[in-house]
């Protein structure tokens, strides 16, 4: 590639890079966005000027918080994902079923995206849920996590061939997330190897200390994944009856209904 499109694509880098800044933080100042990155202050200010003027940021005093045209985006792509509407009916069909939380997520460049959160919760659920009393995770449409650490994670590798993991494991490292993380690649594929063969992935203490998940992967037809199915609670509520035979037994029944509703759908439109 010639060095006109190599600086194009640092200069979009670099301002997506200062947006996820942003973002993370709850809003910045170009102070704070300098101490964080190599940029100067100049520099910076020509990135945040463009992104206000796109409607991507907006300002609140010498502070930028992301725009709404993110929104707009956001809500775009959301209901851009194939069979939303039956997606969401099964998803709200699931939480008024069962006690647990339960959210739907997707795939995106090795990560799983929070796609239909639980709830419109804020970080005093996870409190509630887990043994950390200062626990400050807030999870939302968009969040992302690791795949290794999370039971839908976990479920979607499953469906990959060892080279994707790999190339995945090779990419972002299993990083600790709780005190029960897998943070071998040998475990995680003893992991993958048993969730193949029943077909539902579980978590207990892995994404966070006191937690557990059950994850089952929605596949229409073989080999075409639309993402699947989260359900998680507290280590307290969730025995080893419940983590392994009424969640995935209640999981298998609706998947299977939504993914013969989301064939007869495909079968119509053809």
């Amino acid at each position: 590639m010639n060095e006109e499109g190599d600086n194009i694509i640092k200069t979009t880098a670099r301002s997506l890079d200062l947006l996820n800044a942003i973002k993370d933080s709850g809003g910045a100042t170009v102070a704070e966005l300098e101490a964080q990155s190599d940029l100067n202050r100049s520099t910076i200010y020509k990135h945040l000027n463009t992104m206000v003027e796109m409607g991507y940021l907006t300002t609140r005093g010498d502070e930028y918080f992301p725009g709404y045209e993110l929104f707009h985006l956001g809500e775009f792509v959301k209901k851009r994902v194939v069979n939303y509407r039956r997606i969401k009916r099964k998803t709200d069909e699931l939480k008024e079923t069962l006690p647990e939380q339960v959210e739907y997520g997707l795939e995106s460049n090795g990560l799983i995206v929070g796609y239909l959160p639980s709830t419109e919760y804020d970080s005093g659920l996870f409190r509630d849920l887990t043994e950390d009393g200062k626990k400050n995770v807030v999870d939302y449409a968009g969040s992302k996590a690791f795949m290794h650490s999370n039971a839908l994670g976990k479920a979607l590798l499953a469906q990959k061939s060892d080279g994707e993991i790999e190339e995945i494991i090779a990419r972002y490292g299993l990083p600790e997330q709780a005190k029960k993380t897998v943070t071998s690649p040998d475990e995680l594929f003893r992991d993958i190897d048993v969730i193949r063969e029943q077909g539902y992935a579980t978590t207990d203490e892995e994404w966070d200390n006191g937690l557990r998940e059950v994850g089952i992967v929605v596949e229409p037809t073989e080999g075409v994944v639309l993402g699947g199915f989260n359900v998680f609670g507290p280590v307290y509520k969730i025995d080893d009856r419940r983590l392994n035979e009424e969640l995935p037994r209640v999981l298998r029944e609706y998947v299977a209904e939504l993914e013969e509703d989301i064939v007869e759908d495909w079968e119509q439109s053809e």
